[in-house]
């Protein structure tokens, strides 16, 4: 499937890439309903970029250095960047140019919602008084994960390789070494971080949630691949109180009207634009 946008092409290969994306975010997703999403996903984004490219023309190569350097940092410096995402430093002008479109985004996006008002207190308390369940923290548990796809390969082989991969990790490999060396995921040092029951496919939170701290699981299988995770430690569920909670329903809230805004934008901008979908 590819879609055409105000005469800007998005490929099949751009769609199926966002259909993974949503399968894998949220594995109960039927075909129809994340082709659908992916549709709507890729358009809204496409608007938002063709417009803040037309209004936010000049971008400074200062500004787009600066975030280029954040980014690199942030990865552990332009070795571990390239290394985790397969790119070489031949790669720099895209990542460059793909910030810059990101920057102008941002700006437009700011724009969008710079008229939007801050949840008040009395509706942070109302919020949590109505809602207090919504505001109990679930059992979470701080993991990271070596994971390999067998696509392409047997998949005895890929099996023996994670075999070895956790023989490394018992023995005292570092996790986040051995995780940017060989994980097929994009986690930086394979981290998780914290997350609760319903976030990843059943197969993988039997085994996660099974473990203790400092605990190297077997080796197991989900429809992503062979595993190997590591529990770092472990939350027991717990009522917030709303001190703890005011600054989380702020941020909710004001998250919310901020959608709610773009959301109207892009829908503006939908009956304006002019949109193929080709299956």
């Amino acid at each position: 499937m590819d879609i055409i946008i105000n005469g800007e092409k998005i490929g099949s290969e751009v769609f199926d890439q966002e259909m993974r994306r949503l399968q894998m975010a949220e594995p109960g997703l039927n075909e129809k309903k994340a082709s659908d999403r992916a549709v709507e996903q890729l358009t809204s984004r496409t608007l938002l970029r063709q417009e803040a490219e037309r209004r936010f023309t000049e971008i400074s190569e200062a500004e787009i250095g600066e975030e280029y350097n954040k980014l690199l940092a942030q990865h552990g410096g332009a070795k571990a960047f390239f290394q985790r995402y397969k790119l070489t430093p031949k790669d720099e002008p895209a990542v460059k140019l793909d910030l810059g479109r990101q920057i102008r985004v941002e700006r437009l996006l700011d724009e969008i919602t710079s008229t939007v008002d801050k949840p008040s207190s009395e509706e942070i308390q109302s919020t949590y008084d109505e809602n207090k369940e919504a505001y109990a923290s679930d059992e979470m548990v701080k993991a990271s994960h070596v994971v390999k796809s067998p696509e392409g390969q047997d998949p005895e082989s890929t099996y023996s390789e994670m075999v070895a991969i956790r023989k490394k990790l018992q023995s005292g490999a570092d996790f986040a070494q051995i995780a940017d060396e060989h994980s097929g995921c994009n986690d930086r040092g394979g981290d998780l971080g914290f997350f609760g029951r319903g976030k990843m496919v059943e197969e993988f939170e039997t085994v996660v949630f099974s473990m203790e701290p400092g605990e190297i699981s077997p080796v197991f299988r989900t429809q992503f691949g062979y595993h190997v995770v590591k529990v770092f430690e472990r939350r027991p569920a717990a009522q917030k109180s709303f001190e703890e909670a005011k600054e989380e329903i702020f941020v909710q809230l004001l998250n919310e009207r901020k959608e709610s805004s773009v959301t109207g934008w892009v829908k503006t901008r939908k009956s304006e634009a002019q949109i193929v979908v080709n299956s």
